[in-house]
């Protein structure tokens, strides 16, 4: 192998002692993303110890032909911009030019902000809220083996040799003639066909409501949805907001939550006649724009396909809840949301947001699953992020209180916290009980899954226990205890239906039914029910199933008409409920389909004439009236809530 020898370029070559800033790096080192020294040597040091070829790769700088901002901003259209000073009584839409009128050149595209705002946009004012694009790779991938550069923000340690390295799992996406790829352009509409742009125009997809109604909807989803899934940053959004920066596909998902918050007047003057039209049309604009790869942001993706999870379509929709939460666990996990941050950013408020947003997720897919009976698609194994943490929500405690969306409280910050441990213990639940192929319980483990269960209890701030037991508590203090209660039952179920209510487990899932009932029968006194989140269907079903076997198994008049009251008490809350989220009537349907014949009288009442009744379960046909003493009044009042409840 020759001598290195130095090269004859740079400032070295001059005789000065001023060492050259690198500008250029060899084919090599290039491909591996080290750090290249070829400007001093040549060949370079890390190719001399590979003993391979030092090729310099030529540069391109100065070798295309650029067009100028103003002229590309001159012959592009200027759309409407997205901003909270529109006046009410109008309709937002952009106007978008069509893909013949757009430049080819993809040295210099515009990106989605500069279309919508008609000004250019720096890296730092876009919709992103990452760092520079990164790619993920987990530990089995050889990538990984490979030893990188020092990344910023760390501190080279001369005593770490190769083995002791910490792995790198996010790569940089470098702007290199070998990664670059036709399809990789920003968040625009440049990879949009002139047809499909035209297409979303036409679906409404690039239309908002009249902003004013838009800022009422936006204030009720930070006032009632942003505490329980902190996803975004309250104080930036803001800010883009404002700057007409904000991604339409994200307001578009945030609309369709806070419709579900909003009363009549608010959702007329969005132009929707009803709640249902408005999430049903603010949804199908999302999922239009999702399925047309309008939003290149990935954080502000998996964002925007979290709060489509919440659709619930209908019977034969393949879109449901499920369809959607499996898309962005994928795209999360791709991304590496589910591991430590350390492995991700050293920019601290990137890092708090990327745990907010993955344990979001976890809470949302663990109780999915539990409610829907399917498996779950977060393994803990796979998992090493950090638990969410005060810090990682104190940026929405400190942000001013007069700002137009809020500020978060503390009992914000107590719920999100302790919801994600409720939900760490749920998985443990399903996982001994209802896995296939499990074998019982063992009495050990049941004991400590329920002491589990109880030190988290134990372990709750008092304001969040504060008020539950006379009815004036928080809206989030009575969702903690409506899940907490709902595990309950889930923990000691099989014992309940296995053996009478004088044993303890039995006791425990009646207590526990009964608590959930009360706090119903709180919240619509306090007409706070409305605001709960679609959790509260599963903790309100699961108690009305518990009260329906305590009707047949109580001997005493008395104690089956208590049982009947709470019954009650869980079909007026899911009644209630169903005006703002979608309850599955199929699941009710069932269940009032395969009851006890005795049960079906006591639940129906004497002029119950439910059209889907099967004669083989024991509902009434109708006309048909049923045997017994049963109290007419009483069991009317039930049966104009199911009647209510399916239409």
């Amino acid at each position: 192998m020759p001598p290195r020898r130095p090269t004859d370029s740079g400032p070295a070559a001059s005789g000065t002692s001023k060492i050259a800033r690198a500008k250029h790096a060899c084919r090599e080192c290039n491909a591996r993303r080290v750090k290249c020294n070829v400007m001093q040597c040549n060949p370079c040091s890390n190719c001399e110890a590979a003993g391979t070829q030092c090729e310099v790769l030529p540069s391109r700088r100065g070798r295309y032909n650029r067009i100028q901002k103003r002229q590309i901003q001159s012959d592009a259209p200027v759309p409407t911009a997205v901003s909270p000073s529109v006046q009410g009584g109008e309709t937002i839409s952009v106007s978008l030019p069509v893909a013949q009128n757009i430049t080819s050149d993809v040295e210099h595209p515009q990106n989605e902000d500069e279309l919508i705002t008609g000004a250019p946009t720096s890296p730092s004012q876009g919709t992103s809220t990452t760092a520079p694009a990164t790619l993920f790779y987990g530990q089995s991938n050889p990538l990984t083996l490979i030893p990188g550069s020092v990344r910023q923000g760390q501190q080279p340690s001369s005593r770490e040799s190769l083995p002791q390295q910490k792995a790198q799992l996010h790569f940089p996406i470098h702007d290199t003639p070998q990664s670059a790829s036709e399809h990789d352009y920003p968040a625009n509409i440049e990879h949009l066909s002139a047809a499909a742009s035209r297409y979303l125009q036409d679906e409404g997809a690039l239309t908002l409501p009249d902003m004013q109604g838009c800022m009422s909807t936006l204030q009720a989803y930070f006032t009632w949805f942003h505490p329980c899934f902190p996803i975004l940053d309250r104080v930036e959004f803001s800010r883009k907001l404002a700057a007409s920066q904000a991604s339409y596909l994200l307001l578009q998902c945030m609309l369709f939550i806070g419709a579900a918050y909003c009363d009549d007047a608010n959702i007329t003057s969005m132009g929707f006649s009803n709640p249902a039209e408005a999430k049903s049309l603010l949804y199908t604009r999302a999922r239009l724009l999702f399925h047309a790869d309008w939003e290149k942001d990935r954080l502000t993706l998996i964002q925007s396909l979290f709060l489509l999870s919440f659709w619930r379509g209908g019977p034969s929709d393949v879109r449901d809840v499920r369809y959607w939460l499996g898309v962005v666990i994928g795209v999360a996990e791709s991304h590496g949301l589910h591991r430590s941050t350390r492995f991700a950013s050293s920019d601290p408020s990137n890092a708090r947001i990327r745990k907010r947003i993955w344990w979001s997720i976890y809470v949302r897919e663990r109780q999915s699953a539990a409610s829907l009976g399917l498996p779950s698609r977060i393994r803990d194994d796979d998992c090493d992020v950090e638990p969410l943490a005060v810090s990682d929500l104190e940026t929405e405690v400190t942000s001013p209180d007069g700002s137009q969306f809020g500020s978060c409280k503390p009992e914000h910050v107590n719920y999100a916290i302790n919801m994600v441990n409720l939900a760490q213990i749920l998985g443990r639940v399903v996982d001994l009980h209802f896995a296939p192929g499990q074998q019982a319980s063992t009495p050990e483990q049941l004991r400590a899954v329920d002491d589990a269960l109880q030190a988290w209890k134990e372990g709750l701030p008092e304001e969040m226990n504060r008020g539950v037991e006379d009815g004036t508590a928080s809206v989030w203090g009575y969702l903690l205890h409506l899940a907490y209660n709902h595990l309950r039952i889930l923990i000691h179920r099989h014992n309940f239906i296995k053996q009478d209510e004088s044993d303890s487990s039995g006791q425990i899932v009646v207590a526990a039914a009964t608590k959930i009932s009360r706090i119903a029968e709180d919240m619509l006194a306090q007409g706070t029910l409305r605001y709960g989140q679609m959790h509260s269907v599963t903790s309100l079903f699961a108690a009305l199933c518990i009260h329906t076997i305590s009707i047949k198994q109580k001997e005493h008049d008395v104690s089956r008409r208590i049982a009947e009251n709470r019954a009650q008490m869980c079909l007026l809350g899911l009644q209630e409920i169903q005006k703002y989220w979608r309850i599955n009537n199929n699941v009710l349907d069932l269940f009032l389909q395969y009851l006890d014949v005795s049960i079906a009288q006591r639940l129906h009442g004497a002029s119950g004439t439910l059209s889907t009744a099967n004669p083989n379960s024991g509902l009434l046909a109708p006309g048909q009236q049923p045997g017994g003493d049963i109290d007419e009044n009483h069991a009317g009042v039930l049966e104009s809530v199911v009647l209510a409840m399916r239409r």
